[in-house]
C-alpha cells in the first residue's frame, strides 16, 4: 500500500540522518568514558573525582588477590546493558568511532518504527474521515527530530534507553487488549531498567493509568508474572548492589545519590541536577526542540486535555511522570530529550484534529512545513552542550 511505501521512505530518511558521517566527529564527554569501558569491560575512569571499585580494590590485587566476580555484573555508575551491547559491536566490527555510535543509530531507527506501531494502537480510523495517514505522522516527525537524531548519533545510553522504553510502552498497550503479551511486557521493562535507571518512571505511569482506566488488570496474575520477569532480567544489578553494600557500605553511584548515602563520590558537585537544575528547562528545551515543534506539542497537549481524547490519556500521564522525573534529575539536554516520546503523539493529535476542519490541507501543511524548517534550522545552527572532552 501507499502507506507502507511512505513508511519505508521515512525510515530511509531516518537512517540517513542517523548514519551519514557517523564516525566523523570527535568524542563527546561521556562517549569517551563509556567507550573505554566497552572495550575492556573494566569499570575504570581516569578521574580523581569519580574513582571506581576497581581502584579501591587495587591494593589487594597488587598483593595477589583477584577482583571479585560480582564487579563484572554491572558498573559503579550505570547498569550494564548498554556497555554489553557496545562490547558486542566492538567484538564484531572492531574499535572505531563509527562502531561506538552504531548501536545508538540502529536503535534510533528502531525507535522511529516503534512510533509507527504505537500510532496504530492509539489512533483509529473511525473518526478521521478520508485521512489514511494517521500512523505516519509520529514517525515522520521523529525521523527528522533534531533532539532524537542528535542522541542517535552519539555513543551514549539515551538512544538505546528510549528504544526500550518505547518498546515496553508498546507491549503495555498490547497487554491491555490481550494478556498473552505479559512476557514481552516484563522482558522489555527489565531491559529498559538494565539500560538506565530513569526508566523507573514507567512504574508510576502504568500504575496510575491502570488505577484510572483498567483496575481489572490488578486482579490478573500475569501482571505480577511480568514483574517477576523484570526483576530476573534486572537481577545482575541487584546482586551487584548487594555486594557493593556489603563490601563498601553503599550502593552504586546513582542509587547512593538517591538514598543520600555517604560515598567517595562528590556527586553534589558534578551531578546533572547541579549542572542543569529543573529551573533551566525553559532554556534547554529550545536547545534541542525547534520552536514550531514546541508550539505544536503544546497545542496538541491543550487539545488533548480540552477534548479529552481517551487514547492519549496514557501519553498525558507519561508526560506528567517524565516531568516529575526531570524535577529530580534536572533538565540536562539528554534528559529532556525523553519528552520526544509524548510530544510526537500530541502533535499527531493536533494534525488529526485540524484535518477535520476547513482548510485542512493549508493548516496541516503549515504545521508540517514549520516543524521541518525549524528542525533544519537546528541542524544548521544549534550545537547542544552535551559536554566536550
Amino acid at each position: 500500500s501507499i502507506n507502507k511505501k511512505i513508511l519505508i521512505l521515512i525510515l530511509f530518511v531516518a537512517a540517513f540522518l542517523r548514519l551519514a558521517g557517523l564516525g566523523s566527529a570527535e568524542l563527546l564527554f561521556d562517549e569517551s568514558f563509556y567507550s573505554f569501558r566497552y572495550i575492556g569491560w573494566l569499570d575504570y575512569l581516569e578521574s580523581p573525582y569519580q574513582t571506581t571499585p576497581v581502584q579501591w580494590l587495587a591494593p589487594s590485587v597488587a598483593e595477589g588477590s583477584t577482583l571479585p566476580k560480582w564487579l563484572s555484573l554491572s558498573f559503579h555508575d550505570h547498569p550494564p546493558l548498554f556497555f554489553l551491547i557496545q562490547k558486542i559491536f566492538f567484538s564484531l566490527f572492531g574499535d572505531s568511532l563509527f562502531v561506538s555510535r552504531l548501536p545508538s543509530a540502529i536503535f534510533g531507527i528502531g525507535f522511529v518504527y516503534l512510533t509507527y506501531l504505537i500510532s496504530r494502537k492509539l489512533f483509529s480510523r473511525s473518526d478521521l474521515g478520508d485521512f489514511k495517514g494517521q500512523t505516519l505522522i509520529a514517525p515522520l516527525i521523529t525521523a527528522i527530530s533534531f533532539a532524537h537524531v542528535s542522541l542517535s548519533r552519539m555513543a551514549m545510553m539515551e538512544s538505546v534507553l528510549f528504544f526500550f522504553i518505547l518498546l515496553n510502552i508498546y507491549y503495555f498497550l498490547k497487554l491491555l487488549g490481550d494478556r498473552k503479551h505479559w512476557l514481552m511486557f516484563g522482558l522489555t521493562f527489565g531491559l529498559a531498567m538494565l539500560t538506565k535507571y530513569i526508566a523507573v518512571f514507567l512504574i508510576p505511569t502504568y500504575f496510575v493509568f491502570l488505577l484510572i482506566y483498567r483496575r481489572d488488570l490488578f486482579k490478573n496474575p500475569k501482571i505480577y508474572l511480568a514483574l517477576i520477569v523484570s526483576v530476573l532480567i534486572f537481577s545482575p544489578v541487584i546482586i551487584y548492589n548487594i555486594y557493593s553494600y556489603k563490601t563498601f557500605g553503599h550502593f552504586d553511584l546513582q542509587l547512593s545519590y538517591l538514598l543520600n548515602q555517604k560515598t567517595p563520590w562528590p556527586v553534589s558537585e558534578f551531578g546533572g541536577k547541579t549542572q542543569d537544575p529543573f529551573s533551566r528547562i525553559t532554556e534547554n528545551l529550545p536547545a534541542v526542540f525547534s520552536i514550531p515543534f514546541l508550539i505544536a506539542t503544546l497545542a496538541g497537549l491543550i487539545l488533548t486535555i480540552l477534548k479529552y481524547r481517551k487514547e492519549l490519556a496514557f501519553m498525558l500521564i507519561t508526560l506528567i511522570f517524565i516531568t516529575l522525573l526531570l524535577v529530580e534529575t534536572g533538565s540536562a539536554i539528554r534528559f529532556i530529550s525523553l519528552l520526544v516520546i509524548p510530544s510526537v503523539f500530541f502533535i499527531t493529535a493536533l494534525i488529526l484534529f485540524l484535518w477535520q476542519k476547513p482548510y485542512k490541507f493549508l493548516s496541516v501543511g503549515i504545521i508540517l512545513l514549520s516543524i521541518t524548517i525549524g528542525e533544519l534550522y537546528n541542524y544548521a545552527f544549534l550545537r547542544p552542550d552535551y559536554g566536550v572532552v
